[in-house]
This record gives C-alpha cells, sequence and structure tokens, in this order.
C-alpha cells in the first residue's frame, strides 16, 4: 500500500489536529510530534492558539506502537 501524502490533506486538516503516526519524524515542519516539547509560537501563531504556553501535549502511547502528531502552523 502506497504512503500517504500528508502535504495533501494541509488545507482540510484543521491547526491543532491530533493524528496518528507510524514514523518516529512527522513528515514536514507542518507537523510536530505530541511528546510535550516546546515550539515557538513565533513560527507557529495559530498553534499558540491553542497552546499559548509553547508547549505541546505528552500523549506517548499510541495504540500498537503509533505516535501522535499536531498539525502545526
Amino acid at each position: 500500500m502506497p504512503a500517504i501524502a500528508l502535504p495533501a490533506y494541509d488545507a482540510i486538516i484543521p491547526v491543532g489536529a491530533l493524528i496518528l503516526w507510524t514514523n518516529s519524524t512527522p513528515p514536514n515542519n507542518r507537523y510536530l510530534l505530541a511528546k510535550g516539547g516546546a515550539f515557538s509560537v513565533l513560527q507557529y501563531p495559530l498553534l499558540a492558539t491553542i497552546y499559548p504556553t509553547g508547549i505541546l501535549p505528552n500523549i506517548t502511547n499510541g495504540p500498537n506502537g503509533f505516535i501522535y502528531m499536531i498539525r502545526a502552523r
């Protein structure tokens, strides 16, 4: 089965959406891992409206080895 090209879905995935992901690296800089890390509120101003402290939630226990990433912008 071919990989899904997530950039094609950027227009319909809202900022802040949690997405299950199978790789330890997000596909591009429009997605960040939900591992409780800090992000730049200047680089991602729309995401900062959801997480104004600049800290992502720590959601590391996805089902079947999946990890969560967050749509950023």
